[in-house]
């Protein structure tokens, strides 16, 4: 199971309230994680945090970030209780999906978040939850990868499409000089990492803005020059991929996890050969429960309305169809 670093000042503030660290635990215990270590963060003489190192389950990987451990604990500890609202306000920002990437890695999702207040705790969890969501949820970026870009260093429209990797030029992040596709998949960290993913194709996949300023090879590296600093306000987020399930539940947890600490949140119109779509789509599912075949599996007798306080506890929502 996947771990999580996360400072318990942090925490306590996205929550609204502070809450004793012993309690914290115990919660946390109970929401599907376990924090396996506390360690004092000391300035002088006096402890002023305490990182906590958290395992969570792994089947959350919504809270793989302190944003979403604390918008599970909103509904437990009843801050917040039932699904998060979302705003997303549609925009004319396309990205277009050429044939090409069919046979190598056919999904692209992608949103935007205006009006972002950069802070080392941000960066710090946006850098985490990437690395925990590639290596668990995305399958060490086989079936999905993240790209997280500045937008304002960029141009839309985009497009997404499979390119020679030898016509492939740009100075990926790390470097300082332009290399080739096949440069980065034989000399960059990330291309000897995980190069084997893409290495069989004849060609790679790119992503690309009006002007063929590189914005990611997916799923290896992303140009240097949407490099995320203290000084980004708006971001523009990828998640390509082989499965479009994993796609686009990567993107809603990136950017809702994101949100629950600054920003508005914008879609994009994805331009797929045979249809269009908007990404991200936080519209939920929906499905029915007998509720005396739910208490015997559970071996428990809730009434309707505590089973559906419970629901609520763990940021889900349901209604009586038929008593």
């Amino acid at each position: 199971m996947p771990t999580i670093q996360v400072l318990y000042n942090d925490l306590c503030q996205l929550l609204g309230k502070q809450i004793p660290l012993e309690d914290l635990k115990e919660y946390i215990l109970l929401i599907k994680g376990e924090v396996e270590r506390v360690t004092p963060i000391e300035q002088g003489n006096e402890i002023i945090d305490y990182e906590l190192s958290i395992e969570i389950t792994s089947d959350r990987p919504d809270m793989l970030s302190t944003e979403g451990l604390a918008r599970a604990l909103k509904g437990f500890l009843e801050i917040e209780l039932g699904p998060p609202s979302y705003t997303i306000k549609e925009t004319n920002i396309a990205v277009k999906v050429d044939k090409s990437v069919s046979s190598v890695r056919p999904y692209i999702a992608c949103a935007i978040i205006r009006g972002i207040e950069m802070s080392d705790p941000l960066i710090r969890q946006i850098m985490q939850l990437q690395e925990k969501l590639h290596t668990t949820h995305c399958r060490n970026r086989r079936k999905g990868s993240i790209g997280i870009h500045d937008l304002d260093n960029v141009e839309p429209p985009f497009t997404y499409y499979a390119e020679d990797p030898d016509k492939i030029k740009f100075i990926p992040l790390g470097e300082t000089k332009e290399m080739t596709g096949r440069e980065i998949l034989q000399k960059h960290p990330k291309g000897i990492e995980y190069g084997k993913i893409i290495e069989k194709y004849n060609k790679y996949p790119l992503l690309v803005d009006k002007n063929n300023e590189v914005l990611s090879l997916p799923p290896i590296i992303n140009g240097i020059v949407t490099r995320v600093t203290e000084k980004t306000k708006n971001l523009f987020i990828d998640v390509t991929g082989t499965d479009w399930r994993i796609v686009t539940t990567t993107l809603n947890i990136v950017t809702s996890n994101i949100a629950e600490r600054t920003g508005s949140i914008e879609s994009v119109k994805i331009i797929y050969p045979d249809k269009e779509i908007r990404t991200p789509d936080f519209k939920s599912t929906e499905m029915t429960v007998e509720i005396n075949y739910a208490n015997k599996i559970l071996g428990i007798d809730l009434t309707p309305d505590q089973m559906i306080k419970c629901l609520r506890k763990v940021r889900l929502d349901a209604h009586v169809v038929n008593s």
